[in-house]
């Protein structure tokens, strides 16, 4: 099991604005399990922003005729 950085970790409405991906995308990608990896804490859900630019960087494409 991997250990949990001590980076900061942010909740769904600053990740949104940092990265300008709308609130109701994250929170569906959350329920289809489509979106960046995040932490649940009770009700409260965090991202580590490193995480979130991993994710990015893997979904990066040269062309929209590419299957993903």
């Amino acid at each position: 099991m991997s250990e949990i950085s001590s980076r900061p970790k942010y909740r769904t409405k600053p990740t949104s604005d940092h990265y300008g991906i709308p609130e109701q995308t994250l929170n569906n990608w959350r329920c289809t399990g489509d979106g960046p990896p995040f932490y649940k804490v009770g009700r409260i859900v965090l991202y580590d922003w490193c995480e979130v630019d991993d994710w990015l960087k893997a979904k990066r494409r040269a062309s929209t005729s590419v299957a993903a």
